[in-house]
């Protein structure tokens, strides 16, 4: 599985970005894979602009997870800033709103690995953090089946999609470099 890149987006006014998801509707941190290409910093600012056209800087790497099974992939978590304006402009298909939440204001549809990545760096007094998500297991996903289960199968729905994709992408990318290299 693909490792994975997160933005805590601060605002001066202590507020932080959370984008919609289009496919299950839960609010999350800003994110997604790492490119081949890319250093966990660059997909962050890369992703947090896709999903919300806000341009940012990392300022410092909050966290590191790792994963516990197949269902998580190393993800790194980043302190980040606006350099500019915080005016929205989705670019992102996946993405159906962006909006600044207060630490204390949470949405209820906030995605609970999310939101506990958002107190975990509240409350910590060192950083980097560096964890196994031990809250991503089998019978978590079974009891998300249960209570959300047309969410579930949405979303492992995009995922198996997008792996595949991702899959497909890099067999093309390979087969162009060895027609290259001929």
């Amino acid at each position: 599985m693909q490792d994975a890149a997160l933005a805590i987006v601060v605002t001066p006014q202590d507020t932080v970005l959370l984008v919609r998801r289009r496919d299950v509707p839960v609010w999350v941190l800003p994110g997604g894979g790492i490119e081949n290409t890319e250093s966990p910093e660059l997909t962050a600012i890369r992703e947090t602009f896709e999903e919300s056209g806000i341009a940012i800087e990392v300022i410092d790497h909050v966290a590191t997870y790792f994963p516990k099974n197949k269902l998580s992939s190393t993800t790194h978590l980043f302190l980040c800033q606006p350099t500019g304006s915080v005016e929205m402009n989705i670019q992102d298909q996946e993405i159906s709103a962006a909006q600044f939440f207060s630490p204390s204001d949470l949405p209820p549809t906030l995605f609970f690995l999310h939101k506990t990545f958002i107190h975990e760096w509240k409350a910590a007094t060192m950083i980097p953090i560096m964890r196994v998500l031990t809250e991503v297991t089998y019978p978590a996903l079974f009891r998300l089946l249960l209570i959300h289960p047309w969410w579930t199968i949405r979303y492992l729905w995009t995922r198996h999609r997008n792996t595949k994709s991702h899959l497909l992408s890099h067999a093309e990318d390979g087969a162009k470099n060895c027609t290259k290299s001929r």
